[in-house]
């Protein structure tokens, strides 16, 4: 049965009732079915044109994002408060090499927001001289510890030139007298450099990259005139970054782990997690609860590096004290905190049944100790992962004070010396 056949027999039922002889329009109930509304949700990031952009270019990046209501855009610079624009589309005219930096958008609506990921824009830098040319593809790489980068470069010569005339096409970071030292012939670099190079391209490639390798890199040309040679410079600078777990308090009962690095990298990187050594899941961020004392590392899929600093939570503080010797009423005590942590713990002293601290830090200094310091102490370590408190720890004096230890001191040295000068005063008699 259609909707038209559903309303008529509908109709003729209500016609059919003997206490409702008319159907007005006010009868109807028309219900429309729409989208329920939803936030927007996270908004990708188009650019145009998505070939080679050089300095004094045009760009425009376009922001979508799924949203009912449709969303309203503002676009944002990374590291900046103030947004750049608004509007779906932004366009920066005369690109220079102060626009270069990571890009997001914001997706608003009345039922929420969303930022899209970073974008890197980057401009090529171009050096030409008669003829000669070197373009780096970036001016700046960011490359994981124990992965394998590529720096790339397009280059031109004079016509008359041909490949015979090349006599050496290499990378440098470094010269000696003057002259480039080969990356291939650098102990550096031994084993973990290849050049791949084309008629007019040439890209360097770097495996198992460590952190020594930070540098600039330049590409350099030479011919067979003697002394003829051209390096495009400045060059890439090569910044590696090792990886570092954050921590952040998803709620009371979780923790989320993110794994860090001082700089963006090209790629979407995905990340193995490890608990305790072992290989638990894959991914962006990892859910663990609050309080754990396991052992939380990340490493960077289709890398050689080796694996972030593990991250956990207090292990039981241990407590010592100074002076370890008999302690009288007067003297100074120093409470030490230890606890093995990451990221460090905090320390803060508690004596026992009382619910406020008795101070805060790694050592615990009592002054002019007294009978009412006496009683049991303990530490509690606290960082991003969790807490723990140590066993307790009784602290006494003998009873004495050091005024009267010094008191018998004297008395006692005194006794001595008077039984000298008597025995000294018996043997002269004799």
């Amino acid at each position: 049965m259609n909707n038209r056949d559903s309303l008529r027999e509908r109709h003729t039922s209500i016609h059919s009732n003997d206490q409702l002889s008319t159907l007005t329009s006010s009868n109807l109930l028309v219900c429309l079915f729409t989208s329920p509304p939803d936030g927007p949700q996270r908004p990708s990031v188009s650019v145009s044109p998505s070939a080679e952009m050089l300095e004094g270019d045009s760009v425009t990046l376009t922001c979508s994002a799924d949203a009912n209501p449709a969303a309203n855009y503002t676009w944002y610079k990374e590291h900046e408060d103030s947004p750049r624009a608004s509007g779906q589309i932004f366009t920066i005219t005369d690109f220079t090499a102060e626009h270069s930096g990571n890009y997001y958008c914001e997706a608003q609506n009345e039922m929420g927001r969303s930022n899209s990921t970073l974008l890197l824009i980057t401009s090529s830098v171009i050096q030409s001289l008669d003829g000669w040319g070197v373009n780096y593809d970036e001016t700046e790489v960011c490359a994981a510890k124990g992965s394998v980068v590529g720096i790339y470069c397009t280059f031109t010569h004079p016509s008359g030139l041909d490949r015979r005339d090349m006599k050496n096409i290499l990378w440098f970071t470094k010269e000696k007298d003057g002259e480039p030292v080969d990356l291939r012939k650098d102990p550096e670099y031994s084993a973990r450099v290849e050049y791949r190079c084309s008629k007019n391209s040439c890209t360097l490639i770097i495996t198992d990259v460590r952190e020594s390798d930070s540098a600039e890199y330049k590409f350099t040309l030479k011919t067979t005139k003697p002394g003829e040679k051209y390096t495009g410079s400045p060059g890439v600078t090569l910044s590696v970054t090792g990886f570092q777990v954050q921590v952040r308090r998803s709620d009371s009962t979780w923790l989320e782990l993110t794994c860090h690095s001082s700089c963006v990298l090209s790629d979407d990187p995905e990340y193995d997690w490890y608990k305790n050594g072992e290989n638990i899941e894959t991914g962006s961020s990892l859910l663990v609860s609050s309080g754990s004392t396991d052992r939380y590392s990340c490493y960077l899929r289709g890398s050689s590096g080796q694996r972030s600093p593990a991250v956990y939570g207090p292990q039981r503080p241990s407590v010592s004290v100074s002076p370890s010797a008999e302690m009288l009423e007067g003297d100074s005590v120093n409470l030490t905190c230890s606890a093995d942590a990451n990221p460090a713990a905090n320390y803060t002293w508690y004596k026992e049944h009382e619910d406020s601290p008795r101070a805060s830090g790694q050592i615990f200094t009592i002054t002019d100790f007294t009978a009412e310091h006496s009683g049991n102490y303990y530490c509690e370590a606290q960082n991003e992962m969790g807490r723990s408190n140590s066993t307790l720890r009784l602290i006494t004096s003998s009873g004495g004070s050091s005024w009267s230890k010094t008191t018998a001191a004297v008395a006692f040295t005194s006794v001595i010396l008077l039984v000298i000068i008597i025995l000294a005063a018996f043997l002269l008699i004799r």
